[in-house]
């Protein structure tokens, strides 16, 4: 509602068709956007019929006034030198977090040059176990080719030992068939020898057939010596080869002991290289983790660092900004300290003036009542008088110059009241002034104090997108001509969506 007159007050026409239309269509939310508009156009530019930017105080959802803004640009101030404090305590935090991350990144690089040392060491060790397991397989099958020659070597020695003991045999199956015909031959000796006197006449042949037997018994007995000398060699060389026969079981024990003692330790490598495996595996696995981490360290890094850049910036654009709002607020204080100053000496010059406007208000009219009464007595007195009474005619002129008198001081109060309220005019133009660079000020700052700058009218668009939304689904284009219709009406002069009423004895 709008007061007007001191005595009705203007409130929204509720029957204007284009606003029933609009409640009707799109809901109460649009309705009271438009009418919130209007209200405040029709109080505070009534006019122009168009937003204006003013003090505003959030809060209390009215006018601010020049020492209110000032006020909240201290508190503002303050607010940001916290902030401020706080976003430095914030940068040393990520600082020593940084550190912490950087020094826990050293940490794990060190570990991984171990690691990877470890790793090395481990295929050296490898290396060196694999050459060592080539080495012995390498004696393994050169022991085995030994063996194998051995084998084959004992093998021709049984062969021999066979045929000599085959030779030994037939040599004492000859010296059995000898032997019996040695003892054939001593009985018939003696058979010849007791037949001797009766067989002289084979004497001769028989003592030839003895010499020869005897050369044969001879090349016998040097036959068996060497038979014996044989035998004992032969027995010497089984005893050799029984020896080395024994040695090379000995020997093929030793190897069979080295060669199980040999299987057990390749066992043993490949056991060990299966567990080597398993941890190169387990290494691996470690590495790329640790690879993981690392990259996600340094990922955490990277956003650390992107995030403590930002937060530089930020800090910065906050330092500009606090050096921007300290010297904005210094140049408000000095301004506010000039303006408070110049609003008390306006505030008492207008005082003065309105006192001194009230006081020549009096005296003028107390000056007309006068005239005029001056005017009336002059006129009954020119009715009443003669032209020959000198008494009456100096009485009149001095009416006359009594009253020219009062009607100078009539005109003098005229102009000094004209200059007076030229003063109060450039008063107020100067106090507007104020206001209009106190705005300017505020608009350049963030909009966390309760106090700032508002445009007083300006239609609020929300509730047209919300009701468009429901109506039509996701349409902004519906609601931005909406909005555009409705700020032409807002616009348009002889648009008056509004009533006077009247309540009791007084209109509203």
């Amino acid at each position: 509602m709008i007061s007007t007159y001191n005595c009705a007050q203007e409130v929204i026409d509720e029957d204007d068709e284009l606003l029933k239309n609009v409640k009707h269509r799109y809901g109460e939310e649009v309705y009271n956007a438009i009418t919130t508009a209007v209200m405040e156009l029709n109080e505070y530019n009534p006019s122009g019929r168009y937003p204006v930017q003013e003090l505003w105080d959030f809060e209390e959802r009215r006018r601010a006034t020049i020492g209110e803004a000032i006020e909240s640009l201290h508190k503002e101030k303050t607010y940001m030198e916290s902030d401020t404090e706080s976003l430095h305590m914030v940068k040393t935090l990520l600082e020593s977090d940084i550190e912490s991350l950087n020094n826990e990144k050293n940490k794990l690089n060190a570990e991984k040059f171990e690691l990877v040392c470890d790793i090395e060491s481990l295929d050296s060790e490898k290396i060196k176990l694999n050459a060592e397991r080539f080495q012995l397989v390498c004696d393994i099958e050169s022991l085995n080719w030994e063996k194998s020659v051995l084998g084959s070597n004992i093998e021709s020695d049984k062969m021999e030992k066979s045929n000599l003991g085959r030779e030994l045999q037939l040599f004492s199956q000859e010296k059995e068939k000898l032997q019996s015909d040695f003892e054939s031959l001593k009985k018939e000796k003696s058979m010849v020898e007791s037949d001797f006197c009766s067989l002289n006449e084979k004497k001769t042949i028989l003592e030839s057939e003895i010499e020869s037997l005897n050369n044969v018994k001879t090349e016998l007995l040097s036959d068996i010596k060497l038979l014996k000398r044989d035998k004992s060699e032969m027995e010497t060389g089984f005893e050799f080869l029984k020896d080395a026969k024994n040695k090379l079981c000995s020997v093929i024990e030793s190897l069979n002991k080295e060669k199980t003692t040999v299987a057990s330790g390749v066992e043993l490598l490949n056991k060990e290289k299966f567990i080597l495996a398993s941890e190169k595996i387990q290494l691996g696995t470690d590495v790329e983790l640790l690879n993981q981490e690392k990259d996600r360290l340094r990922n955490g890094i990277e956003t650390m660092n992107s995030k403590r850049t930002i937060l530089e910036n930020y800090i910065e654009l906050l330092d500009d900004e606090k050096n921007k709002v300290g010297s904005v607020i210094e140049l408000m204080d000095r301004k506010k300290t000039i303006m408070a100053r110049d609003v008390e000496l306006l505030n008492k010059e207008k005082l003065v003036l309105a006192s001194e406007k009230i006081h020549d208000e009096t005296a003028k009219q107390a000056l007309e009542l006068e005239i005029e009464r001056l005017k009336g007595n002059l006129n009954v007195l020119k009715h009443m008088g003669g032209d020959e009474d000198e008494a009456f005619n100096k009485k009149m002129d001095e009416m006359s110059k009594n009253l020219e008198e009062k009607e100078g001081e009539l005109d003098s109060l005229e102009d000094l009241n004209q200059a007076l309220v030229v003063m109060q005019r450039k008063t107020n133009d100067e106090l507007q002034e104020a206001r209009i660079e106190l705005i300017q000020g505020l608009r350049e700052m963030s909009g966390r104090a309760l106090i700032g700058v508002k445009r007083i009218g300006e239609l609020d668009n929300k509730p047209f997108y919300d009701a468009c939304k429901r109506k039509y689904g996701s349409d902004g284009v519906q609601a931005t001509l909406m909005c555009t219709t409705w700020e032409e009406y807002l616009r348009d002069p002889n648009w008056h969506p509004y009533k006077i009423i009247k309540v009791g004895t007084r209109y509203q």
